[in-house]
């Protein structure tokens, strides 16, 4: 319990920061969002099983309205940011073998394990490219509770009993820098279409990938959107709901389509391969991984909403059923 507590400070210092603007320009608008992700809604339940978490995205900062975004500045090549964001986000991300039946999973089957996070990180756009630096920091084990939140939404549902969780991987402090970039072209003179090439990479004690991968959107209403702040190290099922001009109420909402299809390259990931210090569960991961998501986002006044679908190809060598899940968010600007 003693562990938790500071975690659980974080997810209070997260909804705080909500109500705080470090530009000092609230008029030029950010976004706070709510994120679900949950495989049983399509009667499936093994490999990443669940999540849900906070995020806070601010109205744009600039070095003169925060000093500490100068050092970021001159630490990063190339020229200034046009424009640059702080992002905050808190979430339970909960991993679970596809047997849910048997009290000691067998030695081919995923691991049981919670991931407990908070993320900072920086977002930053140059003309039509655009990045994000963010650092994880989270705690793997008995004491992110991710085994009391299964068990509780089991119940609540009518779902299997899972009853494995005292064999889920230890205790322990993950540490993870990641690296996003991409950029949105306009594939139509009308703007109802757009592509944006994408890549990623990860270094840390949760998770060592890289990956590269396209979108597309079709709709009436296409936003400009950052780097996502998805709450699991991979997939990018749904993008920053960003308007044109947060500050102009005749700005019109999100409303499109999109399909995206990525491969990851694999290192090394902590679900998967188990504790990075001490003896654990673990299996044999596929180091090249390949994920295709779509689904709709729409928004009303300040309001954003998007649901998406993702499934992956076999994300370990004894894996039997491919992983999917379905991811909701919903935003508001401010």
């Amino acid at each position: 319990m003693a562990l938790s507590r500071p975690l659980l400070a974080l997810i209070a210092l997260c909804v705080a920061c909500a109500g705080s603007d470090p530009s000092g320009a609230r008029a030029q608008g950010g976004r706070t969002s709510f994120h679900y992700d949950n495989d049983t809604l399509l009667d499936d339940d093994s490999g990443y099983s669940a999540g849900l978490g906070l995020s806070w995205l601010s109205a744009p900062v600039t070095p003169e309205s925060a000093g500490w975004l100068q050092a970021v500045e001159e630490m990063v090549p190339g020229e200034p940011a046009d424009e640059s964001h702080v992002m905050l986000g808190f979430g339970l991300q909960i991993f679970t073998p596809e047997d849910l039946t048997v009290e000691k999973p067998g030695p081919d089957d995923h691991p049981y394990s919670g991931l407990l996070a908070l993320d900072v990180g920086v977002h930053q756009r140059r003309g039509a490219l655009r990045e994000g630096y963010t650092l994880r920091v989270g705690l793997v084990g008995p004491h992110t509770r991710a085994e009391g939140v299964q068990k509780w939404a089991h119940k609540v549902f009518n779902d299997t009993d899972p009853e494995g969780w005292d064999e889920q991987l230890g205790t322990e402090v993950v540490v993870n820098l990641d690296y996003d970039r991409s950029a949105t072209y306009a594939l139509d003179d009308d703007g109802f279409v757009d592509w944006t090439p994408h890549g990623a990479a990860s270094l840390g004690t949760f998770a060592t990938l890289a990956s590269g991968g396209m979108t597309f959107r079709f709709g009436s209403s296409l936003p400009p959107s950052l780097p996502p702040d998805t709450l699991r190290a991979g997939p990018r099922a749904l993008p920053l709901l960003l308007p044109v001009d947060a500050s102009d109420e005749r700005a019109e909402p999100p409303l499109y389509l999109f399909v995206d299809g990525t491969v990851f390259l694999v290192g090394r990931y902590l679900p998967l391969d188990g504790n990075n210090f001490r003896d654990s569960a673990r299996v044999h991961p596929e180091h090249v991984v390949g994920s295709f998501s779509t689904g709709v986002v729409a928004g009303h006044g300040p309001w954003s909403a998007g649901v998406a679908y993702t499934e992956l190809s076999d994300t370990y060598k004894t894996q039997e059923s491919r992983g999917r899940y379905l991811s909701m968010t919903l935003s508001r600007r401010f």
